[in-house]
């Protein structure tokens, strides 16, 4: 939603897959109070509805009855296999919105469906947006909506929906989740208590003062930057060697980070070792680490951007062997077993987890038969350890990435 918010220029408005924007920001839900592992949070969470709807959900036809069935079922990550836009057996949302006329520009082979297939995807999808959008209003005024992901491709912006008043499908609409996630939102919080007088005699001075203490100085970013005139440094062997200018840390000193692609190891049978951090990211603002944690739990990368796009570079550096630019994750997400590794049905086992007090688990065959089950078991330590933990992934061969 903030990627739609800042692509768009709109600040007040509806997103689909829904949600609200107020004042160029996500709506925030009241306090949700959880419990995890005898831990009391106080957690706010992004006010959204999330809807059964993408360009790779599946629709499922009856064509004896002539009707048609969105349910919350998707082709996913094999869309260009088996779709009918790329020669697949498997209708899709993008195929009908192929058919209706709604994009063009992907897949290689053409796609004509029946009108009646065509005509009730579309009045579902339309009836589903429109309930839905009532449902996140909070007042009567009508109001813009904001399309964006794949999904919205199923959504005829030229038609009339009620108490909307324009649909917008920005630029570049596929890439707002991406392009919300780089985008910094820095906030803060503070808590006081006060004797309240029963009248303002101190002309709010009061007030001023806690409003000073939160005024900080912000320093003007640089403009522009040329990314252009930057060259990247490899030696005779192909290798990339990162400097500071890469990482934005300057420095210096005798370590080198030094990256491969995966087909540095496809003749290869060494051993690859995946390294992260698992637990809450806001625990490192109290907890700082130190980038060893990952050392004593035993390289590839995990996802690009955050601690776990660079610890992969720290091992590697001081274990002085390479980090594979692997991007095992791709971008942050909850769980350990949507890594690529899980969804390729490579072994959970054997893994390691390190707290900050170097106390080590592994976990072995014997107890973990697949990923979910190591993803449960290494969430319930992380949670009773502080939820800040380094974490090791079992070897993978260099055949492996041939």
């Amino acid at each position: 939603m903030i990627g739609a918010a800042h692509l768009s220029g709109i600040k007040n408005g509806i997103v689909i897959d829904i949600g609200v924007i107020v004042n160029g920001r996500s709506r925030q839900t009241q306090t949700v109070i959880m419990s995890f592992s005898s831990s009391v949070l106080n957690t706010p969470v992004t006010d959204t509805v999330s809807l059964p709807l993408g360009g790779g959900t599946i629709i499922h036809v009856n064509e004896k009855e002539h009707t048609v069935q969105v349910e919350p079922d998707s082709v996913a990550y094999r869309f260009d296999q088996e779709a009918l836009a790329f020669g697949g057996k498997t209708m899709t949302g993008t195929d009908i919105a192929f058919a209706a006329g709604l994009a063009t520009g992907i897949g290689h082979c053409s796609v004509k469906l029946s009108s009646f297939i065509v005509e009730q995807v579309l009045d579902y999808v339309k009836e589903l947006v429109t309930r839905n959008i009532e449902r996140m209003k909070t007042n009567i005024e009508p109001v813009p909506v904001v399309l964006c992901g794949g999904g919205s491709i199923l959504i005829d912006i030229d038609q009339s929906f009620p108490d909307v008043t324009q649909m917008v499908r920005i630029d570049h609409f596929a890439v707002c989740n991406a392009v919300g996630a780089v985008l910094c939102l820095i906030s803060a919080s503070m808590d006081l208590i006060f004797d309240l007088l029963p009248s303002p005699v101190d002309g709010d001075q009061q007030r001023k003062h806690v409003i000073d203490q939160l005024i900080v100085d912000v320093c003007q970013p640089p403009i522009y930057i040329d990314l252009t005139k930057k060259r990247p440094t490899f030696d005779g062997n192909g290798v990339w060697c990162i400097d500071s200018i890469v990482l934005g840390s300057g420095g210096g000193g005798k370590y080198k980070m030094r990256v491969v692609p995966t087909s540095y190891f496809a003749a290869s049978s060494d051993l690859i070792v995946g390294a992260g951090f698992m637990g809450a990211p806001t625990v490192s603002h109290e907890l700082l680490p130190n980038g060893h944690e990952c050392l004593e739990a035993v390289i590839f990368t995990g996802d690009i951007g955050g601690a776990n796009g660079i610890i992969g570079l720290l091992v590697a550096v001081k274990k002085d062997i390479f980090c594979i630019d692997g991007d095992a994750m791709g971008r942050a997400f909850p769980y350990l077993n949507q890594c690529l590794s899980s969804i390729h049905g490579l072994p959970a086992t054997p893994s390691w987890l390190c707290d900050v007090r170097s106390g080590t688990i592994i976990g072995t065959d014997e107890s973990i038969s697949n990923s979910q089950e190591l993803e449960e078991f290494f969430r319930k330590e992380c949670t009773e350890r502080g939820l800040c933990v380094g974490v090791a992934f079992p070897p993978i061969h260099g055949t492996a990435w041939s």
